[in-house]
């Protein structure tokens, strides 16, 4: 893992995974139903897994004032996703990292945010099962967890399609996988 820090700019290594997913730019009318979702709620970690360019994160940043991490596997992604964190001047509440989400501590998250494929959202289902502790809302776009019930289902026609918006609350004492 690349982490792209927040104070100096640095990178430095601790693990590598090859991409297992295209990157598809989240569609802003979404970017800006995540980020009301995300201000009406009392969260102060929001983690973004495949971060790709970090709009949502930014914009979540800059609108709701909580923590924000986001991880991504390519470098090129990581490094424009860290430059926009700069333009947008939220380093003090955005931390990019270049690395393999499965390796992320998610411990802390109150939100997590996925935009990647259904096979991949089942690997993290497990993963959020056994490391996450309190009540997190799972956000994820285009992509449903097999094993949860989505609590909110929002529908959005874009100019490049429908989307489709999950929204799972994982509760640790009445989830199982």
């Amino acid at each position: 893992m690349y982490v792209i820090s927040n104070i100096d700019g640095m990178i430095s290594r601790r693990y590598r995974r090859i991409p297992i997913v295209h990157f598809r730019p989240t569609p802003s009318i979404i970017i800006k139903w995540i980020v009301k979702f995300v201000s009406e709620k009392k969260v102060r970690y929001v983690y973004d897994l495949g971060c790709g360019d970090g709009r949502i994160l930014c914009e979540i940043a800059r609108k709701c004032n909580v923590r924000c991490i986001g991880y991504e596997i390519r470098l090129w992604l990581a490094k424009e996703a860290y430059g926009r964190v700069k333009r947008s001047k939220v380093e003090d509440k955005v931390l990019i990292v270049y690395g393999d989400m499965f390796y992320a501590d998610i411990s802390k998250a109150d939100v997590i945010i996925l935009y990647l494929s259904r096979t991949v959202n089942n690997v993290l289902a497990e993963k959020i099962c056994n490391e996450v502790c309190k009540r997190l809302y799972v956000i994820s776009v285009d992509f449903p967890i097999d094993m949860w019930k989505p609590r909110v289902i929002k529908e959005f026609d874009t100019p490049l399609g429908k989307h489709i918006v999950y929204v799972y609350i994982y509760e640790p004492s009445k989830s199982k996988v």
